[in-house]
């Protein structure tokens, strides 16, 4: 972390004003986050009939017959391509979480495959993790554009802009006069930082009003969008 500007007086006491409402809205935003881990290989039912969603709860285990897991795993291959060809539109936080959930019991699925004796369903695994690898790379930057737009329809009323930067949106960044104070800023990295992690943004900039030249920004180190695993 790296702070480039200290406000004055005045700029500190204006953006003291309005603090504790701001705070209650993100704390409202934030704590859905740990509500929706709770229950991670959920799925949401306020889906909005969102087809898309996918169900990849079934339990792994060891000692399923190598058909059976040849079978399960052909089938979540091919519900990875559709989502590849058809893209997905999340509209929620635990949307968000489910889909990481979605990708840890893939990946459970390729270890599997990969530590099967079988020849069929290794190649099988195989398969899975190259296409899983290939969804990777798309939907994580899907979910982080996803976060900043639904963190900006959030903050919008208490004055607080919110955009993603970059191609894959790698970069989430807070504007308001809230964050010329540095407590402000701290406290609101301390309540997003899990979320951010898990979904591999790599910086998060708060500037106290839109266009500031300088600014206070946390660089993550999190995974390439690629890596498998690591998604909690």
């Amino acid at each position: 972390m790296e702070t480039k500007k200290e406000p004055t007086a005045e700029e500190k006491k204006k953006a003291s004003k309005g603090c504790l409402t701001f705070l209650a809205v993100a704390f409202v935003i934030f704590i859905i986050y740990d509500i929706a881990t709770k229950d991670k290989f959920k799925n949401s039912s306020n889906s909005e009939s969102q087809t898309t969603l996918v169900d990849t709860s079934k339990t792994l285990n060891k000692e399923v017959p190598t058909d059976i897991l040849k079978s399960r795993i052909d089938e979540e291959y091919d519900k990875i391509k559709i989502q590849i060809k058809y893209g997905n539109t999340w509209t929620t936080i635990e949307h968000l979480t489910n889909q990481l959930s979605n990708f840890n019991q893939w990946y459970n699925y390729v270890n599997d495959g990969k530590n099967s004796s079988v020849d069929s369903v290794k190649k099988s695994a195989a398969k899975l993790e190259t296409s899983l690898v290939e969804f990777q790379k798309k939907e994580f930057a899907n979910l982080r554009k996803t976060y900043c737009k639904i963190a900006k329809e959030k903050l919008w009323e208490e004055n607080v802009d919110v955009k993603s930067i970059g191609s894959s949106y790698s970069t989430i960044e807070f504007s308001g006069v809230y964050f010329a104070s540095n407590k402000n800023i701290k406290k609101t990295q301390e309540t997003i930082q899990e979320i951010v992690r898990r979904l591999r943004f790599k910086k998060v900039n708060y500037k106290w009003y839109k266009g500031a030249s300088e600014y206070t920004y946390y660089n993550l180190e999190t995974p390439n969008d690629s890596k498998l695993g690591d998604y909690y």
